[in-house]
Parts: structure tokens; C-alpha cells; sequence
């Protein structure tokens, strides 16, 4: 079948080593799905040449040349890229690749084409298999004259790039996030640009210039070709300067779709309207997290620019990102002004921008709209139910709303003190009440609920209300994440494990996008001993954070907790540290590292500053007994940790307890004073009977695992080593991940020589070296981890 334009043998030639097809038959499925795709975008049929010929090149009798020329004349030439396509001694390369390009140029249409819509693209429409090598690159960039771009059919995981495959088991596993059938897709778009191209008038019309050629006198044509040749090399200069200097390149390149939305500006000038401009700005961010086509920083990061004077592309630099969203947001009664702009960071140009004067209880569904805007001027990929999920509005009640925004406000000023928690608990009940189908607010009511667990209730009031609040939102809206997450959480604290995975499932399954979900889904897959969870994780961290936030800095730390690298751990939480210091979080990490080094009065120090930001932190005074249990100072251990009555007076569950007991115990009978810490051993063995038997709520710290672990301190006290190693197995079954425990653990001393000891504890260092490993290598690939051994650096 010739090609539909008219002098040419075909419209596609598929050019590729045999090789590369005869392990699963890629090229030829590649082939067939093609040309399907071909029949659903042309109204005519589309001739394609593919030699399946198994041999790597012709028969000694057949004449190469003459064979190839008259094949080679097509519109549209697509090389297979593979890591051995480039290779000047094979046949795809030096009988095909390259006699196409020196055709292509010859030929009347030239090797580029002037597209419909005015841009250009190359008749050479490479299909990359396998990421090439560097000087394979630069072997294809000079036949081409230019910069290799090509479709990618590439599947990238943990430790593994192979071939991307039609049907992929999982392909959201694919760290490159490609689909075969978007590749493919894009591949038929490529073709029919090309080919709308060569057939457009143009091309045509150049042979009728030559007609009246005769008819012009003599001088005109000189002056005509004076002309033309002013012309000719202004249009070379051009072209040159739009390539050298790099323009060319970024105007052909896709758009970059990384963006971050700014914190809105509230004109009204009214602190107590903070909130609603906050809100808006939040809304729209959230929106755009659905898309997955779309690479998003959390609000986290771009809180500290509120009221900034930086520009643009300062920010654009700090965050990573190529796109920067800000507004304004002015109220005045029922009437709202909001004005919204989308930046390009690079050239700090406008790309898209909108004032919307709107009713009040028009604003939900306006967020989703400027969420769709905005992806449509980066060019997002956006599909059916995302768009679905974006104009769905979370609830129609702008009251409702309101008093929703202030919940979420109030909660992000406070420091999750009790006080700030049940105010926000006070108004998002509020908004329930205002609409009792709004599930993000029964979602985020759940949340403060389990936040208030840390206070001491009782679990069955902390518990029920969590798991109501969380069930209420996901039967009102099932494709929201935030039900799932919560009840994920609750239910790992208590040792419901499988019930916990299964929330993780049901949340990345609607919202593989979002950072959290990624994050917990990371851990689920490294659970299961899957490396390629750690890539979600760091992910997860590039996704939400900048280098200017700490929590960038504390979420990498956990990562490098686990490759054993204690150097970058204490610049990592020093540096979140310095850019928080009111976090508590980083001084008892901190507190860790040193520890696990031995120097403890660095170990101390940071501990005291943590318990000057929050007197109340019951874990910086159990981890001071311990950095002075382990210094051999017994008296200042047995200071800390005889603290616990004080502590457990301030609980509203006057049944609730912090694991001193048998530390103190412990540190006793170092002192001499063995029969009151005999007497704390009893009581702590009823106070973890009365956890298992569920006459005490958890409440404080640690999860169902440390339940266990308890038990196996008070055994292994009392010398029922047996007993000490069954309760520490079921400890690490529950998920109790003790670093410095188990075999670390002074109390455990006696039970090393134990075989049924060694096990637990192989168990426990074969975990860690996995993931000592998974991180490694996830480190290694990330570009995150590049950035920030340089930023540390300097």
C-alpha cells in the first residue's frame, strides 16, 4: 500500500535491531498497537514498512542500496532506541537510520516540517526503549543536527529500568509515572502532526513559485534574488541564535509542571479574615494535588512567603519549582474578589491570570475552576475522574465551610496544645452541624480526636469518636483519602496491622498523589519488603517540602537514620533545628544520635532545650533518664524517671500511664535499693495486663507493640528469661521498631547467650539492614540527595 502522499513508498518506516525483538516480541507488539491507533486517528489507512526479517540485515544477492532507497522514502522514520541501536557497524544504523536523514534532507519537504500550528518537528520520530548511554546520545544529536527528543517506553523502580510493557502488574510503581498507552498516544500525535504537515498546502505552493519564474524581467529577479539571499542569512543567523543560545531548546521542551501556590494576600487588612484567604489558597493547592500529571509542594512549604518581598524567581529557585501561583482575596459582605496568577518562575512572565467577582456561596466551586485553568495553562495531562474529583465541591453550605476554615486555621496556629484542639474540635463541630454531609469535616474532626489521645483520655472516648467521625466521612465521600489515613493511624497504634494496611490500600488506590498517601504507602511497600517503598518516601518529602523548610530537613533525617549515617543525621536535625527552633522534635532526634555515640552530655543538653519549649514532654524525661542511666549517673536517672506520678496526675484518665516503672525499677537495684524496685516490677505487670485485657486505654506513646516490650523488661527483671524472649517476639511482631532496643537494652544483658534471643534479634538487624539498603540505594538515585550534600556543604 503506497503512502497517502503522493511520491513517497510509505508513511512510517520502523527502524530497529532484530536483536531487541526476539526475547518478547516488544517491536512487533509495538507495531501492532501502532497501527490500531493509527486506524482510530486517520481517516485514511496508514501504510507502515517493518521488516520482521529475524536476520540483522539482507541476503548477499539483494542489492542494498536500490532495496533500501526505494523503502526509505517516507514521511515519518522511527528509530527503536535501544542500547544497541546506535551502533554505526549494524544495519539499522548505517542502511537505514542514516540514509533516512540524508533522504529527509534532499527531499522537498525537507528533514524538518513546518507544522499547522506553526512550530516545527523532526521527521524523525525516535521511540527510546532504554536510556542511552552518553556518547550513544551524542552519536544520534550529530545525524540529527540537533537535541534528541524522544518518547520514552521506559519502566524505572527500585534497583530495576527495563522496557515499559502494555499490561504492567504495577504500574503506578513506575517511578518515571509513564503509561504505554499515553506513550503510544503521544507517539500518534507526533505521526499526524507530521504527516497534517507535508500535506498542507505549502509544500505545494513552493512548486508553483517556480511557474512564472519566466515572466519576471531580468533586473527584478536580480533584485528578488538580492533580496532572498538578505533574507536567507538573516533567517540563518536566527536560527542559530535561537538554538545556541539555548531558547530553541526550552521552546520545544514540554512545559515544566512543577508548581507551588502561594499563600493568598487578604485585602480586606483584617487579621480575623486570615483564615478565608489562607483557606482559598489551600483549596486550590488541594485540587491540584489530584493531578497526577501535576508535581505540587505541600502548604507547608510555602507558608513562610507569606507577605514575602522575594521575587518570583527567588522563590521559584528556594522551592524547585518552575510555576508559582498567587492571589488576592478581598470579602465584603456576600460579595468576594478573588484575583489569581500563574507565573513562570524562569522568565517571570505571566502565563495565565483572572479577577472572578463572585457571590460567597459561589466560592467552592470557583476553586475548582481556577484548579482547572491553571492546569490547562501548564499543559496537564487531565484525566476524566480527576477532573470529576476537582468539581465535585466539598460541601454546599458556605456556612459551613466557614466555620471549617477557621477549625483548620486555629489548629495551624495553636502548637496542638489541648486547649487549641478542642477549639477547633468546637468549630468543626459547628460546621457539621451547618451541613452534615460534609465529609472533610467529620475527616478532620477524626484527626483532632486521635491528636487529643496524647492528653491522657480514655480510650474508648478518643477511639470511638476517631473511628465514627472517619467512617461517617468516607460513606459520604468514598474517593477522598483523609478517612482512610486517619483510621490507617489508629489502627496501627493499636496492633490492628492488617485493618491498618488495608486503609493505606484503599487511600493510595484514590489519591496516589498525594504526599501523605505516598508516604504510608512507602512504608507499607518496605513493610512487605519491597525496596522501592523508600523511593516513595523520598518522594513523598520532595513532593511536600523545599530546602528552606524544616521538615524537609527532619523527614530526610529518617532516611539517613537508617543508612547509619550518624555525620549527616546531626547536620540534617542541627539544620531543621536552626530554621525551627520552637520544634521539639528535632532536639529529642538529636538527643538519639548522640546517645547511640555515647556522648552523652550532648544527649543531655539537647534534651533540656526540648523540655524548656514544652515542660510537659514525658518523652525528653524519659529519654534524659536514659542518657543518664547510660552515663552510670543512677541518681539523676532515678530523678527523671521517679517523675511519673506528677506526669500521669495531669491525665484526665487517671488510668493512664507512662512506661517509668520498670526503668526506675531498673536503676533501683543499681542503687542498692532493690526491694521498692521489686515492688514497681508488680505494679507495671499489672499495668500491662490491664492494656491487654483492655481494662487501660493507650493513650501516651509507643503503639500495641510496646505492650510487649514492657513485659519483657519486667520479666527478664525478674529472671523469667523464657517469658522475657516470647514477650519481646511479639513486641517486634506488632511493629515496636526499638532501635536502640533489644539487643541494646542493658536490662536484656543476661539473655545474650540465649539461641531463642539471637533469633528475635536477627529478626530485628535483618530488618535494619534492609532498610538500610533500600535507603541507600534510594539516596543514591533521588536528585534530592545531591541538592542537599551540596546545600550542606557550603
Amino acid at each position: 500500500m503506497p503512502s497517502i502522499v503522493s511520491g513517497y513508498s510509505y508513511d512510517i518506516f520502523i527502524s530497529y535491531r532484530h536483536k531487541d525483538n526476539k526475547v518478547d516480541g516488544w517491536v512487533t507488539s509495538f507495531v501492532s498497537n501502532l497501527k490500531k491507533e493509527l486506524e482510530a486517528a486517520f481517516k485514511e489507512d496508514i501504510s507502515i514498512y517493518f521488516d520482521q526479517n529475524p536476520n540483522d540485515g539482507i541476503l548477499e544477492t539483494h542489492h542494498v542500496d536500490e532495496t533500501v532507497s526505494a523503502k526509505i522514502k517516507c514521511l515519518v522514520f522511527i528509530p527503536i532506541l535501544s542500547q544497541t541501536y546506535c551502533d554505526p557497524k549494524s544495519f539499522a544504523w548505517a542502511q537505514e537510520f542514516k540514509p533516512f536523514i540524508a533522504f529527509a534532507r534532499a527531499d522537498q519537504s525537507g528533514l524538518n516540517v513546518k507544522l499547522l500550528n506553526g512550530n516545527t518537528a523532526c521527521r524523525v520520530l525516535p521511540v527510546r526503549l532504554h536510556e542511552l548511554d552518553q556518547p550513544d546520545k551524542q552519536l544520534v544529536e550529530t545525524e540529527l543536527g540537533g537535541i534528541l527528543r524522544a518518547i520514552d517506553f521506559i519502566y524505572r523502580s527500585a534497583g530495576v529500568v527495563r522496557t515499559l510493557q502494555q499490561n504492567e502488574e504495577n504500574p503506578k510503581a513506575n517511578l518515571n509515572q509513564t503509561f504505554y498507552r499515553d506513550q503510544m498516544s503521544k507517539v500518534v500525535r507526533g505521526i499526524k502532526e507530521l504527516i497534517s504537515g507535508m500535506q498542507s498546502p505549502v509544500v505545494a505552493s513552493q512548486t508553483q513559485a517556480k511557474v512564472s519564474q519566466e515572466e519576471i524581467p531580468v533586473t527584478a529577479r536580480r533584485k528578488l534574488s538580492i533580496v532572498a539571499a538578505i533574507v536567507m542569512t538573516l533567517g540563518i543567523l536566527g536560527y542559530a541564535l535561537f538554538y545556541f543560545s539555548g531558547f530553541g531548546n526550552r521552546f520545544f521542551q514540554e512545559p515544566d509542571k512543577s508548581i507551588a501556590v502561594l499563600p493568598f494576600e487578604n485585602i480586606n487588612k483584617d487579621s480575623t479574615q486570615d483564615y478565608f484567604s489562607n483557606g482559598i489558597a489551600e483549596d486550590i493547592l488541594n485540587h491540584l494535588v489530584k493531578i497526577a500529571d501535576l508535581k505540587v509542594k505541600s502548604r507547608t512549604s510555602t507558608l513562610q512567603y507569606k507577605g514575602t518581598t522575594k521575587t518570583v524567581s527567588e522563590i521559584g529557585d528556594e522551592l524547585n519549582v518552575g510555576n508559582i501561583v498567587e492571589g488576592s482575596v478581598r470579602r465584603v459582605g456576600d460579595k468576594v474578589r478573588i484575583v489569581v496568577q500563574l507565573i513562570d518562575t524562569e522568565t517571570d512572565t505571566h502565563l495565565w491570570s483572572e479577577t472572578y467577582d463572585r457571590d460567597f456561596k459561589d466560592v467552592l466551586a470557583l476553586q475548582s475552576e481556577i484548579a482547572i485553568e491553571i492546569a490547562k495553562a501548564l499543559q496537564a495531562r487531565l484525566t476524566n475522574s480527576e477532573r470529576k474529583d476537582i468539581e465535585k465541591v466539598p460541601t454546599e453550605n458556605i456556612t459551613a465551610y466557614d466555620y471549617f476554615l477557621k477549625a483548620t486555621e486555629f489548629r495551624r496556629r495553636g502548637s496542638l496544645k489541648r486547649n487549641d484542639l478542642e477549639h477547633a474540635i468546637q468549630l468543626t463541630n459547628q460546621a457539621i452541624q451547618n451541613d452534615k454531609g460534609f465529609s472533610r469535616a467529620y475527616a478532620y474532626k477524626a484527626s483532632l480526636w486521635f491528636d487529643m489521645s496524647s492528653y491522657g483520655l480514655p480510650e474508648n472516648v478518643w477511639y470511638d469518636s476517631v473511628i465514627q467521625n472517619a467512617d461517617k466521612a468516607i460513606r459520604i465521600d468514598p474517593l477522598s483519602p483523609d478517612g482512610y489515613l486517619i483510621k490507617s493511624r489508629v489502627f496501627r497504634f493499636l496492633g490492628k496491622l492488617q485493618q491498618a494496611d488495608a486503609e493505606v490500600r484503599s487511600a493510595y488506590k484514590v489519591a496516589p498523589n498525594n504526599p501523605e498517601v505516598l508516604e504510608l504507602y512507602g512504608y507499607l511497600l518496605l513493610r512487605e519488603r519491597k525496596e522501592e517503598g523508600a523511593d516513595l518516601v523520598l518522594k513523598s518529602t520532595e513532593n511536600q517540602f523545599s530546602t528552606k523548610d524544616p521538615e524537609y530537613y527532619s523527614n530526610l533525617s529518617n532516611a539517613y537514620f537508617f543508612t547509619h549515617n550518624s555525620e549527616m543525621l546531626v547536620q540534617l536535625l542541627t539544620q531543621s533545628k536552626n530554621l525551627n527552633p520552637d520544634a521539639v522534635d528535632p532536639y529529642t532526634a538529636l538527643a538519639g544520635v548522640y546517645n547511640r555515640q555515647g556522648q552523652y552530655d550532648k544527649a543531655i543538653q539537647e534534651l533540656q532545650m526540648a523540655l524548656k519549649i514544652n515542660p510537659d514532654l514525658a518523652l525528653a524525661v524519659d529519654q534524659l533518664g536514659w542518657s543518664y542511666y547510660k552515663n552510670k549517673d543512677y541518681e539523676n536517672a532515678a530523678k527523671y524517671w521517679s517523675q511519673y506520678p506528677q506526669i500521669e496526675s495531669k491525665f484526665s484518665d487517671s488510668l493512664q500511664t507512662v512506661p517509668f516503672r520498670h526503668r526506675l525499677a531498673m536503676t533501683y537495684a543499681k542503687m542498692g535499693r532493690k526491694k521498692e524496685g521489686d515492688k514497681l516490677v508488680q505494679e507495671d505487670l499489672n499495668i500491662q495486663k490491664g492494656l491487654l485485657e483492655k481494662k487501660r486505654g493507650m493513650g501516651t506513646w509507643g503503639n500495641f507493640g510496646a505492650i510487649f516490650y514492657d513485659l519483657a523488661v519486667d520479666n527478664a527483671y525478674l529472671g523469667n528469661d523464657a517469658q522475657a524472649v516470647q514477650c519481646l517476639d511479639s513486641a517486634f511482631h506488632y511493629q515496636f521498631y526499638y532501635f536502640d532496643g533489644y539487643d541494646n537494652d542493658p536490662i536484656f544483658e543476661e539473655l545474650k547467650g540465649r539461641e531463642d534471643f539471637k533469633k528475635v534479634v536477627k529478626k530485628k538487624s535483618d530488618w535494619y539492614e534492609f532498610l538500610q539498603a533500600a535507603f541507600s540505594s534510594a539516596l543514591n538515585r533521588t536528585k534530592a540527595s545531591k541538592d542537599l550534600k551540596g546545600l550542606l556543604e557550603k
